[in-house]
C-alpha cells in the first residue's frame, strides 16, 4: 500500500477509533497515545493490509488490543505501587526509600526509550507476555522483537548504572 493509500484509507478512521478508545480509557492524553501507536502497528503493517478483508475491522481489534493493555498496565502499575507500601512497611524506612527511588529511577529510564522497545519491554516484563504474544501484538518479526527487547534492557541499564553511580 502506499503512502497516498493510506492516507486515504486509513487516515479518515480516526474519529472513529478515538471514540472506540474513549469507550474503554477516558483519558484524552491516553487516547491520543493510543492512536499513534495504532497508526504506528498499521504503518508497519501496510505492505500487509491487501491480506485483509476489512481494514477497518483490523484498525478496531488493533485499538481494543492496545487499549486492554493500557488498562492492564495501569493494573499492573497498581500492584507495583501496593507491593512496594507492604514491603516498605516491614523494612526500614531508609532501605524502602532507596528502593521505590530505584523503581521511579527505572520506570522513568523507560518512558525514555524510543516508542517499540518500550512496549516491547513493558509488554515482557509488567505484562507478563512471551516472545510469540509480542510478535502477534507488534506484527514484528521475533528476531526484531528479541533485538529490540534486548536494547531496552541494556539501554535501561546502563541508564540506570550511570545515574546510579552518579549519585553515590
Amino acid at each position: 500500500m502506499s503512502k497516498e493509500e493510506f492516507i486515504h484509507t486509513v487516515l479518515p478512521l480516526r474519529r472513529e477509533l478515538e471514540g472506540y478508545a474513549f469507550s474503554f480509557l477516558r483519558n484524552k492524553d491516553e487516547i491520543d497515545d493510543i492512536m499513534q501507536e495504532v497508526y504506528v502497528k498499521l504503518w508497519c503493517m501496510r505492505d500487509k493490509l491487501s491480506e485483509y478483508n476489512s481494514i477497518n475491522a483490523l484498525s478496531f481489534v488493533i485499538t481494543k488490543n492496545m487499549c486492554i493493555n493500557k488498562i492492564n498496565a495501569r493494573k499492573q502499575q497498581y500492584s507495583y505501587d501496593a507491593a512496594y507500601e507492604s514491603k516498605s512497611n516491614e523494612q526500614q524506612p531508609d532501605v524502602a526509600l532507596m528502593e521505590k527511588d530505584d523503581l521511579a529511577t527505572a520506570l522513568n529510564i523507560v518512558d525514555q526509550l524510543p516508542s517499540l522497545q518500550q512496549a516491547i519491554l513493558k509488554m515482557r516484563h509488567l505484562e507478563g507476555l512471551e516472545i510469540s504474544e509480542i510478535v502477534e501484538l507488534t506484527g514484528c518479526a521475533e528476531g526484531a522483537v528479541r533485538t529490540n527487547l534486548s536494547r531496552a534492557r541494556n539501554r535501561v541499564k546502563t541508564l540506570f548504572m550511570e545515574i546510579n553511580g552518579n549519585e553515590k
